[in-house]
């Protein structure tokens, strides 16, 4: 386990993401101290907005065909 001081971490601060990043738990200290641990974070699994909104909403309603305006379906109707 490394050990880094708060002013480490303001200061070095790429050192000890990098520690963080192999893995390497830090301790760190303030007036030879310790304060708190750092562990390196587990990623999040990437999720997509469409997936978020089924899980919510339930599957989307499908797409509507394409529209005719009302005069165009008069015409269609009379066989004009």
């Amino acid at each position: 386990m490394k050990t880094a001081t708060v002013r480490d971490l303001r200061t070095r601060f790429p050192v000890v993401q990098g520690w963080l990043a192999e893995g390497e738990p830090v301790a760190i200290t303030k007036s030879g101290k310790r304060i708190a641990m750092l562990t390196g974070a587990v990623p999040l699994a990437k999720t997509s907005s469409r997936s978020a909104f089924t899980k919510r909403f339930g599957t989307p309603l499908p797409h509507p065909q394409k529209t005719t305006h009302l005069a165009q379906m008069l015409i269609n109707d009379r066989g004009l």
